[in-house]
């Protein structure tokens, strides 16, 4: 009974401190992609007529998008800030529903790799 509960203790050790694991810069760049694909089908704008012809397309596209945004020689692990990411999330959500240029704009300031990414 005694090595059966301390088994039990380190997994559950284990399984919370993975929960503390900073994602990588690709990570976060999935991250990213999945919050606006996922919010852009949430609001209609994929699909015949939309942003995207389909969410895998959308995903394909966003990823490329925040590669390009967040570069390794800027934004390398441990480079960028949750805080700011999150900021950079919630600006991207507003726009991924609206589409309009203000919202773009203001994701695209929030997103930029000289907010999100810490020298």
């Amino acid at each position: 009974m005694g090595r059966s509960l301390m088994v039990l203790m380190v997994i559950a050790l284990t399984v919370s401190l993975m929960g503390c694991i900073e994602p990588s810069r690709e990570g976060y760049r999935d991250i990213a992609a999945d919050t606006v694909c996922d919010e852009m089908d949430r609001c209609g704008r994929l699909g015949s007529g939309g942003e995207y012809s389909s969410y895998s397309d959308c995903v394909v596209e966003e990823r490329s998008r925040f590669n390009s945004m967040w570069p390794e020689s800027h934004c390398g692990d441990g480079k960028i800030n949750a805080d700011r990411f999150d900021d950079c999330m919630r600006r991207a959500e507003l726009w991924a529903c609206s589409g309009t240029l203000l919202d773009f704009l203001a994701a695209a300031d929030s997103c930029h790799r000289n907010r999100v990414c810490i020298d």
